[in-house]
């Protein structure tokens, strides 16, 4: 049986991958029209820091070892720079829901990483697993480019970059679970990605005329802001102290379920044969790698 800090951390995962698939469309409905992508993650990067910033201050100040510091760089720079840039200037040239299906790639990628890190032998199935997903991605992304919707092919590349980019941050965080409460490592690795979020986001963050934005803008931003930044981060942290780098991740397969439901139902997106027979391909693929006897 699963333990109560197991339940709470499943729990957690659903709510946070439920966030996630509202966030697709969402953040959709802001970008490009209101303000760019790298803009849009200046603020929403900047404001979490702040928020983190407070309640570290109150709640925690934990010392850092400065032999982690190193970890909590690369944390900084893979799971918030360029996990973030990558996503969010992805899912503003693609849809919705290419956006989701192709984000579960990243199970995939944690577990070849960890693999080959731990230098173990990567069975059969998992290869398998592995070819299946990088197919059903290349689908979506040729399906898109016979659309003759080459920005689309370039935002679903730049999503899987960024999911490859997520499965390094899980790895690199994992060894600090143990060491440090999980406010404290958000806030320091929210605090390492700003400086490389802050070269990349700032002339498109003062570019931005915040008078002449419409009510929906400021809803939106606010529920990417505290929901899809500040929460999410912060249970998956919470999360990653009862349950494994690739359990975490392997609950991104309820992402693309919430992202497609929201997105027909509150959007014009549709459904087409190449979305379905490419999404299959990546969920079966996925299955196979997370498959135990």
């Amino acid at each position: 049986m699963s333990s109560p800090q197991q339940k709470l951390a499943y729990f957690l995962l659903i709510l946070v991958n439920l966030i996630y698939g509202a966030n697709y469309s969402i953040a959709k409905n802001i970008m490009p029209s209101y303000i760019g992508p790298y803009g849009f993650i200046f603020y929403r990067v900047f404001i979490s820091l702040i928020l983190f910033f407070f309640i570290y201050l109150i709640f925690l100040r934990e010392k850092i070892a400065r032999t982690d510091w190193w970890r909590f760089l690369g944390c900084g720079l893979f799971g918030i720079a360029l996990n973030q840039l990558l996503f969010f200037k992805g899912i503003s040239l693609t849809s919705s829901v290419h956006g989701a299906l192709l984000m579960i790639t990243s199970p995939m990628f944690t577990y070849l990483l960890s693999q080959l890190l731990a230098r173990k032998k990567i069975k059969l199935k998992k290869i398998g697993g592995i070819a299946l997903g990088i197919l059903g991605a290349s689908i979506l992304i040729v399906s898109s480019i016979e659309k003759n919707q080459t920005a689309s092919a370039l935002g679903d590349l730049l999503v899987i970059i960024n999911a490859l980019s997520f499965s390094i941050y899980l790895i690199l965080v994992k060894p600090l679970i143990s060491r440090y409460h999980p406010l404290t490592i958000t806030f320091y690795v929210f605090l390492t990605g700003s400086v490389w979020v802050a070269i990349f986001g700032y002339q498109e963050a003062v570019a931005i005329d915040f008078c002449q934005l419409p009510s929906s803008f400021y809803w939106n931003f606010s529920f990417v802001i505290v929901c899809a930044t500040f929460l999410v981060y912060l249970f998956n942290n919470m999360a990653m102290r009862a349950a494994s780098p690739t359990t975490v991740s392997s609950f991104i397969y309820l992402q693309p379920l919430f992202a497609i439901l929201i997105s027909i139902s509150f959007t014009a997106e549709k459904m087409t044969l190449y979305t379905v027979f490419g999404g299959i391909l990546i969920i079966f693929g996925l299955w196979l790698v997370n498959q135990s006897k």
